[in-house]
């Protein structure tokens, strides 16, 4: 709690020392306990082990990707946190018409779910996707 106070309330200390009355004014502990499990609950603050990840039932790639740690089966982030998603569209299959294909447009990149783009990272839906994009934030012409 010390080190809480020191960085963020140093403007309370005389001398390197905090006066009893400034006691009164500053958070406690519990009430830091409660921010956390706020920002917890509110998927803003993971857990630094796999282990406590599990026990919360919090997605693995979502973990791995908000953590730093690489995505076990490509090497690359199969899941966008919801915060970086700005687009998302979805197009038909060309082989299998009842299918439908989503692609995800993101901060980081576009990524497709069909199988041509997990293997050469560029499918028609991707295209598709840049296009209608383009022309939909292109200025009109007046």
């Amino acid at each position: 709690m010390l080190k809480v106070w020191e960085l963020f309330y140093a403007d309370m200390l005389i001398n390197g020392a905090l006066p009893l009355k400034a006691l009164y004014d500053l958070p406690r502990e519990d009430s830091v306990k409660r921010l956390r499990a706020m920002f917890t609950a509110k998927g803003l603050y993971y857990p630094t082990t796999w282990e406590v990840a599990e026990a919360r039932r919090i997605n693995e790639d979502e973990w791995r990707v908000a953590t730093g740690y690489p995505v076990k089966e490509s090497e690359r982030p199969s899941y966008t946190p919801p915060s970086l998603v700005t687009h998302v569209l979805t197009f038909a299959s060309k082989s299998k018409p009842e299918e439908q294909h989503r692609v995800v447009v993101s901060e980081t990149g576009i990524e497709c779910d069909c199988e041509i783009f997990k293997h050469r990272r560029l499918c028609s839906h991707k295209r598709q996707a840049l296009a209608e994009l383009q022309l939909k934030f292109q200025p009109a012409l007046v």
